[in-house]
């Protein structure tokens, strides 16, 4: 009896683990609200991922992190949506790619696990912010208003009470508003993208 609960508790795999199925069930998954932008975000990442760029072992990581965003009930807007435009980013620079999106899905995996009551809004936050991170070092990317940029060689993800941070040892920091740039030449400090704060 125990053991037939047991089995019955265990959630079934909505994702296959052959990586063809994979991208079907992702697709079929993430396109279901027939959105033409979301079925173009979905078509940038499926080049992405047909091209070979991850491994097989990032792809289980890929899977395993959309299995446990279903358990989550996440949509496919804006949840998937913004995982999907950050994984195209993550592989970026090769040379740093393999151990940027082993640290950046770590983070991933201790905001998935401390969701509670339903409060989404923080992994939505650092997925948007993660896509603008990768693609042009934006701590704040803003159309209107100051943008503020990290120039840096290295920087490190970390969790700390429950939220996510990246943490700089040496950078130049730059603000962007219009025209207008100023640059804070090699400070160092720790920006939480959840809350916007720097600390420096």
């Amino acid at each position: 009896f125990c053991f037939a609960t047991l089995l019955r508790a265990q959630p079934e795999s909505k994702f296959s683990e052959n990586s063809n199925e994979f991208i079907k069930q992702l697709q079929d998954y993430v396109t279901a609200s027939k959105s033409v932008a979301v079925a173009q975000e979905f078509k940038t990442f499926e080049d992405v991922f047909k091209s070979g760029v991850f491994s097989e072992e990032e792809t289980a990581r890929i899977r395993l992190t959309c299995e446990q965003m279903s358990k989550e009930r996440m949509t496919a807007n804006p949840y998937f949506t913004a995982y999907l435009k950050a994984l195209t980013a993550v592989k970026k620079k090769p040379e740093l790619a393999e151990a940027r999106f082993k640290e950046w899905h770590t983070i991933l995996d201790s905001l998935l696990s401390n969701i509670e009551n339903r409060r989404l809004k923080p992994y939505e936050v650092f997925l948007e912010f993660s896509y603008e991170f990768f693609n042009q070092n934006a701590l704040r990317s803003a159309d209107l208003g100051t943008s503020w940029l990290a120039n840096a060689s290295r920087y490190e993800f970390v969790f700390k009470e429950k939220k996510p941070l990246v943490k700089f040892e040496k950078l130049d920091l730059i603000a962007n508003r219009g025209r207008d740039s100023i640059v804070i030449k090699a400070t160092k400090g720790v920006f939480s993208p959840v809350d916007e704060i720097w600390r420096g």
